[in-house]
Order: structure tokens, then C-alpha cells, then sequence
């Protein structure tokens, strides 16, 4: 199970207990060297904090993160289906409005929450739920500004953590805060604030193995990155443990690089504590072509991509956006995020996702190689017996690159699971690189 409270560093804790028992001269000895070795051990804990992305980068399993987002009714067949493309995570909302219809009675299972729940569990896979929106018995809009309406939601939360608690769950208070579609009439970093310092302490006391996050954060541009600064003023850093963000955009994944680096320069002028950056929803909507096969192959191109690099940016969990299609209108961007079809058909993006997840199962990154090429990503994996595997793509045009080698063999498969054996015998491999990741299993023997 992945825990963010494991891989985050802002405490480290040593317990180091020694006892020599003489048994004729019955006393104990050997005092003041466990005390060295305990200061020795107690300061490279510390020193482990100075460069937290190089740990995790060394420590964080590929496919670990794999996340998904759903909505609507969910069967015991699609958790089947996210389970066999490799998710580990999979984010849906805990609507106020649907459980607490009257005032104090909690409703899960008209709702099918509670079936979705037993579901996840059964199935192994960890829940990440927000804990969202308003409700018209308490509150005018889709926000929550009184104290009344405060209470009662922190009243909701209690009742739910109860339900749902010691399962490792993601507990997201809200969904997007800083726009207006989903706090109303006008988003409020005080009101979102005051809303977290009141239901986050109910979390963690009600459910020790909790992870809670905070704000999902719409976008990540000069206007969010304001508003996700004034509640790191307010203290928001100190109720939670990871800060999510929707890094949505219309450029090409990789641009998210930089995107991360500022929110994280965020945190630490706020906080001393390591806290981590998660990517709670983000997608790209298949484009409507002529050939369907043309669209549905970028959305695959681009899912990979998000998945390949929130990982290389040790992103704890990365939820893609969204499980399945929310309607039919090919013209509508909306209604095509899913990785299947409105009908259940799966598209190549699961596809793709799915071959993902099978390749590098147990591997992690060991080094991004550098080819002079700011477009070209190159990395190179690894796993705990020593099998190496290289990952590539680029985000120009298709082309060819050397990349040195010593003579050897292995096996090249595309993004959507073709096989090819190949090998090579002068000091360098020449790899075609284009906007689909593909993956070179290298054979050492």
C-alpha cells in the first residue's frame, strides 16, 4: 500500500533499544555506545530531508501512484476493469447532499456508497474520497460561509470518517475551491480556510491510517498559484498532508515540470515540513478527427506521458481524468475524458495504460538521459533484481537518436503492446523517437 505519511519526511523517528545481559554478574552494560550509534543514526535521518526528491526518486515504484477518477454508478465489473489496467487509487466523490437528505441522518447506502466501498476494499483497491459540496438544509449556495453550515458539514465528515475509516484512504476536503463552478458565488480562500481548520482534526482523529489533502487545486497558472498562497498564509500546511493540484492544460504533458517546482517552492517558504504535491484529477479530452483511431491515439500518447511523468516528478498519486466517458457528443470536450467509451468499450488509452502498468511493474526511475534535446525524454528504469528497461518519447517531431550501449539484445514494445525482438552490436543503439512512449526491455545476459 502506497502511505504518504511513510514517504514524506518531515519527522523521523528512531527507537534503539540494546540489552547485554551478563547472566552470572546479572547487570546490564554497554550504555554509552547504543547512545553514539542512536545520535549517528538520529543525524543521517535528518540529513535524508535535505533532498527530499532524490530520495523519493530512488524509493517511489513506478506504477505505485496509478489512479483513476470516477463518477456515476460503479460496478463490481469496472472495479475489475481499473484493477487489470493497474490503478491503485481510485477518486470519487462523498456527496453531503446525497447522504444527509435530513437534518442528521446519514444515508450511505441509498447513495451506493457503501457497495462502492466494499467493492474497493474487496478488490484491493485504496479509496481516495472527496468530501464535497454543499448542502441547500444548511447553506444558499454550493459553498459553505456560516458557522452553521461549518458544523454541520464537520458533523457529515465525522460520520463518514467513522464508516470508512483504517483503510488508507485519500480524504479530500472539496473539489476545485478556487472556481466559481464549484464555490459560489465567488471562491473564498478564508471560507475554504476556515473549512479545513474545522473538519481536517476530525480526520486524523477519527482515522489514524488517513491521508488528508487539500485544495484540489483548478489549474495551476498566476491566478490559482495566488489563491493557494494566501491559505498557506492562513496555516492551511499545518491540517494537511499532501497538497493536491488539476494541472489541466492544452499544451503538451511535459510542461507540468515547471508547474510542480513552483507549487512546491510554495510549500517550503510555508512550511518546513516535506509535504508533497499530488496530482488529484488531470486529463486531456479526446479530440474529435475524422479518424477516431487518430484521436483516440494522442489521448492515449498524452495519458501515458502524464503517468510516465508525474512518476518521474515522484508524485505520490496521479489520478487521470476520467474512467469513462461522461456522454456521447464526440463535439463535446466534457463528454470525452474516459479511458472507455460511454457504452464501456475501452479505448486505446486504457489500452495503453494497461501495457504501462504490466511493463514496469516494480521498476523505478534510476536516470533521465540527456541528449541535448530539451524535447526528448529518455529515462532509464530499474528493478530490485537489476533488469533495466528504457522508456522514450519525444514531444517534437518523430527522430532517430544514438544512445550509447554496449552490444546486446532486448525487446522493443510500443505503447500499445506490439513486441519486437532486437539487437545490437556497435557501442550505441539508434532509437526512433516519437510523441507515443515506447519501452526497451534490455536483456543483460
Amino acid at each position: 500500500m502506497l502511505n504518504l505519511n511513510r514517504m514524506t519526511s518531515w519527522r523521523c523517528e528512531f527507537e534503539y533499544i540494546i540489552e547485554v545481559r551478563i547472566i552470572k554478574k546479572k547487570y546490564l552494560i554497554f550504555i554509552v555506545f547504543p547512545c553514539l550509534i542512536s545520535l549517528f543514526l538520529l543525524v543521517q535521518c535528518n540529513k535524508k530531508t535535505d533532498a527530499p526528491n532524490n530520495k523519493k526518486n530512488e524509493s517511489l515504484e513506478l506504477t505505485s501512484n496509478l489512479g483513476i477518477n470516477v463518477h456515476g454508478s460503479i460496478t463490481e465489473n469496472d472495479i475489475k476493469m481499473i484493477k487489470e489496467a493497474g490503478f491503485h487509487w481510485v477518486r470519487l466523490d462523498l456527496t453531503w447532499a446525497n447522504i444527509e437528505t435530513e437534518k442528521g441522518v446519514y444515508d450511505f447506502e441509498k447513495g451506493g456508497y457503501d457497495k462502492i466501498h466494499d467493492i474497493l476494499v474487496k478488490n484491493g483497491i485504496h479509496p481516495y474520497y472527496i468530501l464535497d459540496y454543499s448542502n441547500p438544509i444548511y447553506e444558499q449556495e454550493k459553498s459553505i460561509v456560516t458557522e452553521t453550515g461549518r458544523e454541520a458539514f464537520k458533523n457529515f465528515v465525522k460520520a463518514t470518517i467513522h464508516r470508512y475509516k483504517d483503510n488508507g484512504a485519500v480524504w479530500e476536503i472539496w473539489n476545485e475551491p478556487n472556481s466559481s463552478d464549484f464555490w459560489r458565488p465567488q471562491p473564498s480562500y478564508e471560507e475554504y480556510f476556515l473549512l479545513v481548520e474545522e473538519v481536517a482534526p476530525v480526520i486524523k482523529k477519527e482515522d489514524k491510517s488517513s491521508i488528508v489533502v487539500a485544495p484540489a487545486l483548478n489549474g495551476i497558472n498566476e491566478d490559482s498559484l495566488h489563491w493557494l498562497e494566501a491559505t498557506f498564509k492562513r496555516g492551511i500546511l499545518r491540517h494537511i498532508d499532501a497538497v493536491s493540484v488539476h494541472p489541466y492544460r492544452q499544451h503538451h504533458p511535459e510542461t507540468v515540470v515547471n508547474d510542480y517546482a513552483k507549487v512546491e517552492q510554495l510549500i517550503k517558504e510555508y512550511s518546513p515540513r516535506d509535504i508533497p504535491v499530488i496530482s488529484g484529477e488531470w486529463g486531456y479530452s479526446m479530440e474529435h478527427t475524422e479518424n477516431r483511431r487518430e484521436g483516440e491515439l494522442k489521448q492515449a500518447s498524452y495519458a501515458t506521458r502524464v503517468m510516465l511523468i508525474n512518476s518521474w516528478r515522484n508524485i505520490p498519486v496521479s489520478i487521470w481524468y476520467n474512467f469513462r466517458n461522461d456522454g456521447n457528443n464526440l463535439n463535446n470536450s466534457s463528454n470525452n475524458f474516459g479511458t472507455l467509451w460511454s457504452d464501456n468499450e475501452p479505448k486505446l488509452t486504457y489500452r495503453a495504460i494497461k501495457n504501462l502498468s504490466s511493463i514496469l511493474k516494480g521498476y523505478h526511475y534510476t536516470k533521465k538521459i540527456e541528449n541535448g534535446q530539451p524535447n526528448d525524454y529518455i529515462f532509464k528504469l530499474s528493478n530490485k533484481k537489476g533488469k533495466e528497461i528504457l522508456v522514450f518519447w519525444t514531444s517534437d517531431t518523430d527522430h532517430y537518436v544514438n544512445i550509447n550501449m554496449t552490444s546486446g539484445k532486448g525487446q522493443l514494445i510500443s505503447m500499445l503492446g506490439e513486441r519486437q525482438d532486437i539487437q545490437w552490436n556497435q557501442k550505441h543503439i539508434s532509437l526512433k523517437l516519437t510523441s507515443s512512449p515506447h519501452y526497451l526491455i534490455i536483456n543483460n545476459k
